[in-house]
């Protein structure tokens, strides 16, 4: 459990970074931009909430010991 609690902040910082990047392209005049970024954000946004967060630590405590 110490190697999931070391990355989570690791993970929550690069993933709060990338959602701020992608939304410095809402606000472009150019609709293709505006998808992409929102589409990007949202992606970035459930992949480190759902994903990295939650799945990966249920399936690390099922494993137990195998992960290692």
């Amino acid at each position: 459990m110490s190697g999931l609690a070391g990355t989570a902040r690791v993970i929550t910082a690069a993933a709060a970074v990338m959602i701020a990047v992608f939304a410095a392209f809402i606000p472009s005049e150019l609709i293709f931009l505006k998808v992409i970024g929102i589409g990007m954000a949202a992606a970035i946004f459930i992949d480190a909430t759902t994903v990295r967060m939650l799945l990966v630590a249920a399936v690390m405590h099922v494993l137990g010991t195998a992960n290692w």
